[in-house]
């Protein structure tokens, strides 16, 4: 059932978008997520991670309608907004890293509005990037990502997000996410300032983006290592979000 109301919402989604008024297409789609959970949750059908339902097709909403192409607002609060601006006019260039893929893409038109240039590098993603209503230029995850990484690092304004969570699930139900210790070692050999954040979205239709610096690069590697765990802990330490248990930042699989 979920499996079919996802193709439902990405094939209905890009044909709302383009039909609908701008200021009407967001809140119908969060009345409609809305009363399909409660149907699908009336039937007994549970989300297998422990999502809440409304939630988690309002997400889906989210990617299918930003994928018509379209401009819609969606309200969005960033955690200690003046602080992360304030960041963002310090440093030249960051590379962010975030775990949870569709609804990044609303903290990256809020980087865009502050005058950042935003590229990203897609590890596994069914289909081309998208803001919302707008194209982001893409790096594709390969053999050589790293060079590709450094050459848009290049640029003196340029923000670089790197979507690079390795998401295994548990037992239990949760997830296991593990930042690549290759992102760490680019990092710390660049002296590139790392960002830690994630955007949650709740049953309303507003954003929020919680973040915390992943450590100072110029520090020893051990010490960016810990100081990263760190970050991670805090900002993925959501009681009511089973999707994370826990993060490591250093131990776990390789890339190949």
């Amino acid at each position: 059932m979920i499996a079919l109301a996802r193709r439902v919402l990405r094939r209905v989604g890009p044909v709302a978008a383009r039909l609908l008024p701008a200021n009407v297409v967001w809140p119908v789609a969060v009345c409609v997520s809305r009363w399909a959970a409660r149907v699908l949750e009336a039937c007994g059908v549970r989300h297998p991670w422990g999502l809440r339902l409304e939630e988690f097709l309002l997400a889906e909403a989210l990617t299918a309608l930003s994928r018509g192409g379209a401009r819609f607002p969606v309200m969005v609060e960033v955690e200690r907004e003046a602080e992360l601006a304030a960041l963002c006019r310090r440093e030249p260039k960051l590379l962010a890293l975030s775990v949870h893929v569709p609804l990044n893409r609303l903290f990256l038109r809020r980087l865009r509005e502050w005058g950042r240039t935003v590229q990203v590098v897609v590890r596994k993603f069914d289909g081309p990037v998208w803001g919302l209503g707008e194209r982001l230029d893409r790096i594709v995850y390969s053999p050589h990502v790293f060079l590709d990484i450094r050459r848009a690092l290049e640029g003196s304004s340029v923000v670089f997000l790197a979507m690079d969570g390795l998401c295994s699930r548990e037992a239990d139900g949760g997830y296991t996410a593990e930042v690549s210790p290759s992102v760490l070692r680019f990092a710390h050999r660049s002296r590139t300032p790392l960002l830690v954040y994630r955007t949650l979205l709740d049953s309303s239709g507003r954003g929020r983006v919680v973040w915390a610096e992943g450590g100072d690069p110029k520090a020893p590697y051990e010490e960016l290592v810990r100081q990263c765990r760190h970050a991670f802990e805090r900002v993925y330490a959501q009681p009511h979000d089973p999707r994370v248990r826990w993060l490591r930042a250093s131990e776990g699989r390789r890339e190949g």
